[in-house]
């Protein structure tokens, strides 16, 4: 329990040696002190990969998620109906507001980075489906080929010309330029 009680962490890897896991965050531990069956909770999170509590919040840390919701910030869908030991672990995160003050914001599981992938798509806050076709590093902008919803079908369509396209593009396809933070 002396792993425990000093909040570290460990990952077996295919070394002799175990290794201390770094991951941002408030430790998980900090909560489970007060709790009953701790050792069986912490079983359970490490099933789900839970080490930190800012995988229990939304992204400016001032709500926690539900069990439906919670599957962006831990990378794995929970089929199951919520569990017990879920319900009483938020609780006791809502019950220690100490700890709840001191969260990392922006929450770093909530937020995820966007990278340069190639010939990808893209979503951008107004509903505009494009395909990634340029990427500037420069200005950090994305222009993308826009492709229209058609709503019988659910399918999209390549965009022809419409007044969101850059002007005097000589192409016969629509392309609009995005700053990537609002993809």
């Amino acid at each position: 329990m002396s792993l425990y009680n000093n909040n570290i962490q460990i990952r077996r890897d295919y070394n002799e040696w175990p290794l201390v896991k770094d991951v941002p965050g408030t430790l998980i531990n900090i909560i489970l002190e007060d709790m009953v069956k701790k050792e069986l909770i912490k079983k359970c999170l490490n099933k789900y990969n839970i080490s930190v509590i800012e995988q229990f919040t939304n992204e400016t840390n001032d709500d926690i998620l539900s069990w439906t919701e919670l599957h962006h910030n831990i990378q794995k869908i929970p089929y199951r109906r919520q569990p017990k030991w879920f319900t009483k672990l938020v609780e006791q995160i809502r019950s220690k507001e100490r700890v709840a003050n001191n969260l990392i914001t922006p929450n770093p599981y909530a937020i995820r980075e966007w990278k340069k992938v190639e010939s990808k798509w893209a979503m951008d806050f107004e509903d505009q489906f494009g395909k990634v076709k340029k990427w500037n590093n420069l200005t950090n902008k994305v222009s993308l080929q826009r492709f229209k919803q058609n709503m019988e079908s659910g399918k999209l369509t390549p965009c022809k010309g419409c007044e969101i396209s850059l002007a005097k593009t000589k192409t016969k396809y629509c392309f609009m330029e995005r700053d990537i933070s609002k993809l």
